[in-house]
């Protein structure tokens, strides 16, 4: 009895270790930097195409297909519109979250486990 109380103590310990290390190492994302990353190309490419991708969805589908097939940029500038409203809307929601809380929310969706 005492030596399976031992073994389940040192697995509970080696649990906590591993834990705990993972936890001192982790450094959650900074999405408000990826969100402005992601403004500037958008604002390059917006600039270089000379319309918005709000201007750029407005326009028939034939008309969109016929620019993505002269320019890939167009394609860039709603994938950088996408991610920076994806971004932003996490910049947000993780402003005022501590590192704790960020490391329980990434281990419990399986987000630190991806990286």
């Amino acid at each position: 009895m005492k030596k399976i109380l031992k073994i389940l103590i040192y697995v509970i310990l080696a649990f906590q270790l591993v834990v705990g290390l993972a936890y001192i190492s982790y450094e959650p994302k900074d999405f408000c930097s990826e969100a402005d990353i992601a403004q500037e190309i958008y604002d390059d490419l917006s600039s270089k195409l000379g319309l918005t991708y709000v201007e750029y969805v407005s326009l028939s589908k034939f008309r969109q297909n016929s620019l993505v097939k002269k320019n890939t940029d167009y394609l860039k500038l709603k994938v950088s519109y996408d991610i920076i409203k994806e971004k932003s809307l996490l910049c947000s929601y993780y402003k005022n979250v501590s590192k704790y809380e960020r490391f329980k929310i990434d281990v419990s969706s399986g987000n630190y486990f991806k990286n």
